[in-house]
């Protein structure tokens, strides 16, 4: 968290902390003490693990989604680089517990993903089997040929029909908008106005011909549903 990354909710329990062997004390329900491996670094005055050991530590005790959106995360930001990750793990992963599921994640992992929720859907598709998606295409608008509109997942099937996959989770409109914003009616006003500019980006998608699918933050975290959207869109599997 320290260094920005994208942590699912669902990691933040207790604080881990990476001591030096003369302080070393039991760990608690609230804080899990590790020995400290390969020196520190800073991020804004606290000491911190460096980041491909943190990232690695993260990839081997977190599940495959939840380690997706770290390391993507990590990616996007330019924090690190695969082949950093790729070479710490070689390094420093032998015999390791969890080491198969960290490099399982690593070779996924993809810096052009913006959210931690369109990680989540990611890991959805991987472990479903279904045909990888193209990331963050920009696809011409039609109304305007000198502008083009960006998108989440973009498939082209082999029938020439394309389907496009949009995450919307609630963040990605309220980072639109300044937060001390929506005090005030001028600050509802631009919110809404950000959604109806969104839906206007989605007709101008729909001209393409293109097939645009949705997932809400919370559909995003129902993999049943998931799988049934991509199944009856015709995304076929590998």
């Amino acid at each position: 968290m320290l260094y920005g990354i994208h942590v699912p909710f669902a990691c933040l329990g207790p604080v881990h902390l990476a001591v030096s062997r003369g302080h070393y004390k039991t760990s608690s329900k609230a804080i899990v003490r590790h020995a400290c491996q390969h020196g520190t670094a800073r991020v804004d005055g606290a000491f911190v693990t460096p980041i491909n050991e943190t990232v690695a530590d993260c990839l081997c005790q977190t599940s495959f989604a939840d380690g997706l959106a770290i390391a993507d995360s990590a990616l996007h930001w330019y924090l690190t680089s695969p082949s950093q990750l790729e070479r710490y793990l070689a390094d420093h992963g032998r015999w390791r517990k969890g080491i198969v599921q960290a490099r399982r994640t690593l070779s996924y992992a993809d810096g052009r993903v913006e959210s931690g929720g369109e990680s989540l859907v990611r890991a959805i598709i991987i472990d479903a089997g279904f045909v990888l998606p193209e990331l963050q295409v920009e696809m011409e608008d039609p109304m305007s040929t000198r502008s083009f509109v960006r998108v989440d997942f973009y498939w082209r099937l082999a029938d020439g029909r394309v389907i496009v996959l949009e995450f919307d989770g609630l963040q990605k409109y309220l980072s639109l908008v300044p937060e001390q914003a929506y005090a005030t009616k001028e600050g509802f006003k631009n919110a809404i106005k950000k959604l109806s500019d969104e839906r206007v980006r989605e007709s101008h998608i729909n001209l393409t011909g293109a097939t645009v699918l949705r997932l809400t933050s919370r559909e995003a975290r129902d993999t049943t549903y998931v799988v049934s959207l991509l199944e009856r869109a015709g995304i076929p599997r590998r």
